[in-house]
């Protein structure tokens, strides 16, 4: 092995022993020559892109963590509005006029509790994510038919920007800090499936 070799990186030697470059080297020169040298770059441009992180690792897991807690203040501050300013009663009896069945509206309350302690925590954050986001998506088209669209109007850009958040949160997972909890029975076949 020459010195130039022994300095190529796995991804460089990889492109170099390729199929590509193996049939390019076997054409007549200087065409097969040209052919393989452009190959080559190509080919080692396009392994230096999916080289690079297109997510930095060390600052994602701290970005979910901030979204995660956010998430939970807003729904902090959801309940205490519900319960201490506007009062529990008031906020049932306006929605089951509004023509809401009690089971949403129960919903509702386990979905907003479960996002303000277990996302705080760091417990099943995707699960929760996704169980509260239909909630959130009821909540946009709630204020969709009776306001527009500008939150600082009442209207549904907050509900769909919460509900967005969610559905990221759903996607980036845990983030940092969150409490280690056993694996959910579903968690478990879908991880035994791709370690194979």
């Amino acid at each position: 092995m020459t010195a130039a070799a022994s300095e190529e990186t796995p991804m460089q030697m990889a492109v170099r022993l390729s199929p590509v470059a193996v049939v390019l080297r076997k054409l007549p020169s200087p065409i097969g020559h040209c052919h393989f040298q452009f190959a080559m770059h190509s080919l080692t441009s396009f392994a230096h892109f999916e080289e690079r992180r297109m997510i930095d690792q060390r600052t994602a897991p701290y970005a979910a963590l901030l979204l995660r807690v956010t998430i939970s203040g807003y729904f902090i501050a959801a309940l205490y509005g519900k319960f201490f300013l506007r009062g529990i009663n008031a906020w049932w009896g306006g929605l089951v006029k509004a023509g809401y069945p009690e089971w949403v509206l129960a919903y509702t309350l386990t979905a907003e509790f479960a996002s303000a302690i277990l996302l705080l925590l760091g417990i099943y954050v995707r699960w929760v994510s996704l169980y509260t986001l239909p909630m959130m998506l009821g909540a946009t088209h709630y204020w969709m038919v009776r306001k527009n669209f500008w939150f600082v109007e009442g209207g549904w850009a907050m509900p769909f920007a919460w509900s967005v958040m969610l559905l990221v949160q759903a996607l980036l997972g845990d983030g940092a800090l969150a409490l280690k909890m056993p694996n959910l029975p579903w968690e478990r076949g879908y991880k035994q499936r791709t370690a194979i």
